[in-house]
């Protein structure tokens, strides 16, 4: 039924947020209630056993959503599907994978649906005044006050020189877009938009790269400004699941089963088209197409260009075995 379907998906979706990095413990320290966590859970189990538990859960609730959300920030038959694409890619089941992003690949417009569609603007997916746009498959509505989901994410990578429209914005100065990161964009990437790389403060001084405040690395902000802000609190809904982190998805998995098709390769040009780049297959004579290797490498890249700050880059990095290479990168 609809709502033990909910609560499934909602302790799949906790689940997989904390036992993708940490394990299973802390989820056995959260969820107590009987009708959630299953007995299967209080023990010690492999990583493959648990994401075939969600699986499970998942396959199992999904038929009983609805399409569309009947309030804002609920879940649907996309949402749930979003969560069982992330399972199925931490499985390496790209056969499954490729299935499950395909469905909801129809259900926007660029496979031929209505439900969801492609931003035209990036910086526009984010912008207070285009909340609820069709690219969102999930969002946390955010009311910013303290008491009901306040979005925190501009105003921590804000240096408290940095001017905000609101006076009473106070930025606490933490996230940075580490350089050598910043620097695998392509010069001209729309999405650098969004990303500040040098500034004037508030005293009319030009802070550049290297400078303090940008030492380490660029303002990741992600967010436009939300002009009545107070303290760190502000209104832009909170982005979960993106359909452009399935069109991504859905590259992936079908270079994981088929090699470089041109279907493959047209859903990122779909991506890397509206950050204003050219063609993937252009670059240096095909390169970065060249193989199912060199192509994998390309996704991972601009998986990491167009959902910075959303909460896919571990498990994105662990997924392709970068990880630590990546991070000796700095």
């Amino acid at each position: 039924n609809y709502m033990n379907s909910k609560e499934r998906v909602l302790f799949s979706q906790e689940a997989f947020n904390w036992g993708t990095p940490y394990g299973t413990e802390p989820i056995k320290q959260i969820y107590t209630y009987e009708g959630l966590l299953n007995m299967y859970l209080s023990h010690d189990i492999s990583s493959e056993d648990f994401l075939a538990y969600l699986e499970e859960n998942l396959t199992e609730a999904i038929p009983f959503l609805p399409e569309t959300q009947d309030t804002w920030g609920r879940l649907t038959k996309g949402a749930a599907s979003m969560i069982l694409l992330r399972v199925h890619l931490m499985q390496k089941d790209f056969v499954k994978a490729k299935a499950v992003a395909k469905s909801v690949y129809e259900m926007g417009k660029e496979g031929g649906g209505s439900t969801y569609e492609l931003m035209k603007d990036y910086s526009k997916i984010f912008s207070i005044d285009n909340q609820r746009n069709s690219e969102l498959i999930l969002a946390i509505p955010c009311d910013g006050t303290k008491d009901y989901s306040p979005n925190q994410w501009y105003c921590a990578a804000m240096p408290g020189d940095y001017h905000h429209i609101s006076t009473a914005a106070k930025g606490s100065n933490s996230h940075r877009m580490r350089w050598a990161f910043y620097d695998t964009y392509e010069k001209g990437d729309k999405r650098l938009n969004t990303i500040v790389a040098e500034y004037v403060n508030n005293k009319g001084k030009k802070v550049k790269r290297g400078d303090k405040n940008l030492e380490n690395g660029a303002l990741p902000f992600k967010y436009d400004q939300d002009p009545p802000t107070q303290g760190n609190f502000a209104k832009n809904d909170i982005p979960v699941f993106r359909y452009a982190e399935e069109i991504l998805g859905y590259a992936e998995a079908i270079n994981e089963t088929e090699g470089v098709t041109d279907l493959a390769i047209h859903l990122v040009n779909l991506i890397r088209s509206r950050a204003g780049l050219s063609n993937i297959e252009e670059i240096n004579g095909g390169e970065k197409v060249a193989s199912p290797e060199a192509f994998r490498e390309a996704i991972l890249e601009e998986r990491g260009h167009e959902l910075y700050g959303e909460g896919v880059r571990h498990m994105d990095l662990v997924r392709m075995g970068k990880f630590v290479e990546y991070g000796k990168r700095g």
